[in-house]
């Protein structure tokens, strides 16, 4: 009865080729997204003086929460735009 079974099988594999599934293509990755350049961050002076003595004092991080919390930006321009500031003030030196 298995050996029956076992033919049955070896005939129908004969008649589609293999028994293996072939490989599942991958989905292409998404387009990567067209660059945007950002829009300039507008910061008063008052802002500006808040976050030099943030910088100054170690609290980068609390610089670019404030940042995005006045002003509506991203982290990622909030973060580019505080990055600027602490080397702009290093080359000052």
């Amino acid at each position: 009865m298995l050996a029956v079974l076992f033919w049955a099988l070896r005939g129908r594999a004969g008649e589609r080729g293999d028994l293996v599934a072939p490989p599942r293509s991958r989905p292409s990755p998404p387009p990567a997204p067209a660059s945007v350049a950002a829009e300039p961050v507008e910061i008063s002076e008052e802002l500006r003086l808040e976050l030099w003595k943030l910088i100054h004092t170690g609290n980068p991080i609390m610089a670019i929460k404030l940042v995005r919390d006045r002003t509506g930006v991203g982290l990622k321009d909030a973060h580019d735009y505080i990055e600027a500031m602490r080397q702009n003030d290093a080359t000052l030196r």
